[in-house]
């Protein structure tokens, strides 16, 4: 399967992995000027560039984790050799990076010519909220709030991508739009009543084979200081007897949940044991194989039966955590969270997203188009290393 298939959206999902400058020399594109066109559409060529632009970052982004520590920012990426997806096996990155960005327009393209042929109307409110979206992006830089709010400066992606040649109407098409585009096509073949539709009792068997429904606390079997010279927080464990009188009521707990007593009630007589003030409990239904759940407590609840209560101690000597843990019979939990509609949407994007893929994926294979090829070429990845040797 290709790892890499998904269309440019994606990238905009994280930070752009290196700090990219125009060279003056760099051949500016010309609005009129189109890269890749059909039979009934053109793309210019700010599309291409994108895609390429879009291309190497990922390549960037491959190869810098494989190499860790050795790697060199400084130094071109463009002839080192590695394997950027399970399609393709190992390849020269200047080669990758030109292959995949053609991939990622002509997956543009099949996109367009999906909508076309099935008649799919998309939704105006959909559309305007992507394009205010983008147009914010464009001229402030993704997580923008977030990164005033901690102190840091957010990068527009028109610092980053306009002095390349990418106007914002090709940001624009290649990204937000395409992905507007691509939710589209995936309602109309598997969301209710389409040609894919998936059977109620599939969507269930799916739900209550691959989430489980808990509920915990967390006891520190530790306490923190803040040293008054240095402002660091200093963590010592409990004495042995606090340890002990922690555990045996944690283990009182358990056999008190086994002999019927309700995990709220247990919390609230932890709540009231503790002089806490408040209820400490947390409760989830979740696909523990994407949880941000520690190992060891996401581990421990796989292993659990329903209705079953567990302690388990994670963390060193001096910051050990006890989770008092709660496994629910997941079936009880189905009809509720499968009847709202953001739940249902996001298991159907579990269950369906790799089956889309691979068939949009076909699409792209076969898309018939004209390239603009001397234009094309002006356009290669080095552009993005223009500045690398100044």
């Amino acid at each position: 399967m290709k790892n890499i298939k998904k269309i440019t959206a994606l990238f905009l999902a994280v930070l752009m992995v290196v700090s990219l400058c125009a060279c003056a020399s760099m051949p500016k594109s010309n609005k009129a000027e189109w890269g890749y066109k059909t039979s009934t559409e053109e793309y210019p060529i700010g599309v291409y560039i994108y895609s390429l632009f879009s291309a190497y970052n990922q390549a960037y982004s491959v190869i810098s984790q494989a190499q860790g520590d050795k790697f060199d920012a400084e130094a071109s990426i463009l002839d080192i050799s590695s394997t950027f997806d399970e399609a393709d096996g190992e390849m020269v990155c200047r080669d990758w990076v030109l292959k995949e960005a053609d991939y990622i327009t002509k997956n543009l393209i099949a996109l367009d010519e999906e909508i076309a042929k099935n008649n799919i109307q998309l939704d105006a409110e959909v559309v305007e909220s992507a394009y205010e979206q983008a147009r914010k992006d464009w001229n402030l830089g993704s997580y923008y709030e977030e990164y005033v709010a901690y102190g840091y400066a957010a990068t527009p992606y028109k610092g980053m991508l306009e002095p390349f040649g990418v106007s914002f109407d090709s940001f624009y098409q290649s990204s937000y739009l395409a992905s507007v585009k691509q939710n589209a096509i995936f309602d109309f073949y598997y969301g209710k009543g389409g040609e894919k539709a998936v059977a109620d009792s599939e969507m269930k068997d799916y739900f209550e084979d691959n989430y489980t429904s808990y509920s915990y606390f967390s006891v520190n079997l530790y306490e923190s200081t803040t040293d008054a010279t240095t402002g660091q927080t200093v963590n010592k464990a409990l004495s042995a007897e606090d340890q002990k009188q922690a555990k045996e009521d944690l283990g009182l707990y358990v056999k008190m949940i086994a002999q019927g007593t309700s995990f709220e009630d247990i919390s609230k007589i932890h709540t009231a044991a503790a002089k806490l003030s408040a209820n400490p409990a947390v409760s989830n239904i979740e696909n523990l194989e994407y949880t941000a759940l520690g190992t060891e407590v996401a581990d421990a609840l796989k292993g659990m039966k329903d209705k079953e209560a567990k302690v388990i101690y994670v963390g060193q000597e001096d910051s050990t955590v006890a989770y008092f843990l709660y496994k629910k019979p997941i079936t009880q939990e189905t009809k509720q969270y499968v009847s709202t509609d953001a739940n249902y949407d996001s298991l159907l994007q579990e269950m369906k997203s790799e089956e889309f893929l691979e068939y949009i994926d076909s699409l792209t294979g076969t898309v018939d188009c004209t390239i603009n090829q001397p234009v094309i070429d002006k356009f290669n990845p080095s552009i993005f290393e223009a500045d690398l040797k100044k």
